[in-house]
């Protein structure tokens, strides 16, 4: 881009090439949206979250064996898989991954971003982060949801964990305000967390066990954008009657081989309502349904 703007500077005399280092005119438009755009992006969360339900179906379609979850020939069950059937089933709904989705598990699960290995088989008992942010196909606007779950039994850490990733998700929803800091929110995930005994980016800017990012970020035609919940004092981002938002909060622990993200898209509808553009249970556990053929036969319990 540097070249690129010089070699234009150069060759158009009449061009003058000036930086904009604070928020652009598209970055204070992007901040609130439309009636119509808020209704544009509850079609999409309607979908994703669709596609998020036959994904574990697809999964719990499926059957354990020594530990993993495998299918009929009884080989196990990869990340792979299960991606190649979400990419499926987003085309079929008009949808599309442009920013690669993160299905990850057991120590990868742990890192925030890691967006899994494909040729990881899946086992029972592990935590998994399923983060699905897809865009309307052909470019328009995105929705972003997570999940997390341990298929056929959790761990009581895990299940500790998702505990109070759920307790603070259901705080934060219950204290939204119309006009307030955005940042506001992320400092409250800090004072809960840290009650609860977890490091936090803000008690340690270099944590890597712990709540280790933000708590949400903007959203519509780019996957992140304001109002974002940086507790920086330049933030100034409220939330305001067109805003829409992810809450999302998580806590992390590669090191002991888990982690635990639960994310909705929220709106402050023009009516001056906080809604929730999100429609999926946040359930940990998930049992399997498949079992072996016998006789030929697929049966299912």
């Amino acid at each position: 881009s540097f070249a690129l703007l010089n070699s234009l500077a150069e060759a158009i005399s009449e061009i003058e090439i000036e930086g904009e280092f604070n928020n652009t005119i598209f970055d204070e438009a992007q901040k609130t949206k439309s009636r119509e755009e808020i209704e544009r992006i509850r079609e999409i969360g309607v979908k994703t979250s669709n596609v998020m339900r036959q994904a574990i179906e697809f999964i719990q379609s499926h059957y354990e064996k020594d530990g993993f979850i495998v299918k009929q020939d009884q080989t196990p069950l990869t990340i792979g898989e299960v991606k190649r059937h979400v990419l499926k089933a987003l085309f079929e709904v008009g949808l599309e991954d442009p920013e690669g989705m993160i299905f990850s598990i057991g120590r990868d699960a742990g890192v925030p971003h890691s967006k899994g290995e494909s040729d990881s088989p899946i086992r029972i008992g592990e935590s998994v982060v399923f983060d699905l942010f897809p865009r309307e196909s052909g470019g328009g606007y995105f929705h972003d949801m997570t999940r997390t779950f341990s298929i056929g039994s959790a761990r009581d850490d895990v299940q500790e964990t998702f505990d109070q990733v759920k307790f603070c998700y259901d705080k934060i929803v219950d204290s939204l305000q119309v006009d307030e800091l955005a940042s506001r929110y992320q400092h409250m995930t800090c004072d809960i967390f840290e009650e609860l005994g977890h490091e936090t980016i803000r008690s340690n800017p270099k944590v890597e066990n712990g709540y280790v990012h933000s708590l949400g970020h903007g959203l519509g035609i780019e996957l992140h954008s304001h109002p974002r919940f940086s507790t920086l004092e330049t933030n100034q981002d409220r939330l305001v009657p067109g805003s829409v938002f992810t809450i999302e909060p998580g806590l992390y622990y590669p090191d002991r081989g888990f982690g635990v993200r639960l994310e909705d898209v929220w709106t402050l509808n023009h009516d001056g309502e906080f809604e929730c553009l999100t429609d999926f249970p946040k359930e940990l556990v998930i049992k399997l349904t498949g079992s072996p053929d016998v006789g030929g036969i697929h049966r299912t319990n």
